[in-house]
């Protein structure tokens, strides 16, 4: 069976329940400062991680298990190539429902990792000295990983130091759908990149209707002559 990627209806009912902010464009490096101030252990793991999220729109519990190995491939071969845990969910249920669906299995999502750029250079050193065998983004619990939970609860730490309200583990993603259409203004093709069946989810997921209302209103208001 020939492999696709998978949009579903429920991925994009699951994204919009998330209930997680962007990290707003113009509080990101003092957000980043916040976060290394809070992370005693792993500094460097926490940067890195959410960097990695914000440049790749992966799903924090796709990231997390990846080892150094997964990410010097990726740097081999100029992207990753993850196979989405979402994803393959929704399709096994589709499929459980219904036996004789011939809906194809889920492709792995593709993202590529720019020449030169911020996020290759930050990768590049990240893994340098380490075992291909090492967990990226280690942990002392029990998986040797830190997982999407409990890296969710640091970046609200981080969040809250410096005012912002309802970052977690989706926020980074988030940020990744978000200053992507604030750069493009193409709603479908953010939608085709984060994986949604509809561009109005993306719309709602990223709060640009509210903000597209508030700048009409903003233009249009001032237009008009006072009499």
């Amino acid at each position: 069976m020939k492999e696709e990627y998978y949009y579903d209806e429920s991925i994009d009912r699951d994204d919009l329940r998330d209930g997680a902010n962007p990290i707003p464009k113009d509080q990101y490096k003092r957000f980043i400062y916040s976060l290394e101030e809070v992370s005693r252990d792993y500094p460097e793991r926490n940067k890195v991680l959410i960097n990695l999220q914000i440049g790749t729109g992966y799903r924090m519990q796709d990231l997390t298990p990846l080892t150094i190995g997964d990410i010097r491939e990726a740097l081999y071969y100029g992207s990753f190539l993850i196979q989405e845990q979402k994803q393959m969910k929704s399709w096994m249920t589709r499929m459980k429902n219904n036996p004789k669906s011939n809906s194809p299995k889920p492709a792995k999502r593709q993202v590529e990792i720019e020449p030169r750029s911020n996020l290759e250079k930050m990768l590049k050193s990240y893994v340098q000295g380490k075992k291909n065998s090492e967990y990226a983004f280690p942990s002392n619990g029990k998986f040797g990983y830190i997982t999407a939970k409990s890296f969710s609860r640091i970046l609200r730490k981080a969040g809250e130091n410096i005012g912002l309200e309802n970052i977690s583990g989706h926020s980074g993603r988030k940020s990744y759908a978000t200053w992507m259409y604030e750069r493009t203004g193409n709603i479908a093709f953010v939608a085709k990149q984060i994986g949604h069946k509809n561009p109005e989810t993306t719309l709602l997921y990223i709060g640009a209707n509210k903000s597209d209302r508030k700048k009409a209103a903003n233009i249009m208001s001032n237009m008009i002559s006072f009499f």
